[in-house]
C-alpha cells in the first residue's frame, strides 16, 4: 500500500488523479500570451482575444480570471494558450 493514497481509490481514479496534477503542473509552466479582447458576447459567454502577432483565439467566461465571466471588449489581457479538441483556445485570461 502506497503512503498518502486513498485505500478507497480505485487505478481509474488514480490515473485521473495524476492527469489532473499534470495539467495543473503544465499551466503552471506554460509561457503567457498576451493580447486584445476583440469580442465577447456575455449572454453566451464566449468571446475572441487578438494575440499580439495578429492571430484570433476563443475563450468562454470561466476562463476570465479574476472570477467575474465579464470583460470588456478593448481590454489588454494576459492568457495561456491551450489546445481543446484540437482548436487553439485561450485560458485563464486576466487584464494587464
Amino acid at each position: 500500500m502506497n503512503p498518502g493514497v486513498d485505500s478507497t481509490m480505485t487505478p481509474a481514479d488514480e490515473r485521473r488523479r495524476s492527469v489532473s496534477a499534470d495539467h495543473v503542473t503544465s499551466a503552471l509552466t506554460t509561457p503567457i500570451g498576451r493580447g486584445e479582447v476583440d469580442t465577447f458576447d456575455r449572454r453566451v459567454g464566449l468571446g475572441t482575444i487578438v494575440t499580439a502577432d495578429g492571430r484570433r483565439l476563443d475563450f468562454h467566461a470561466i476562463e476570465i480570471a479574476d472570477g467575474s465571466r465579464d470583460i470588456e471588449v478593448g481590454r489588454r489581457v494576459a492568457f495561456v494558450e491551450r489546445r481543446r479538441l484540437g482548436i487553439p483556445q485561450a485560458v485563464g485570461v486576466r487584464e494587464i
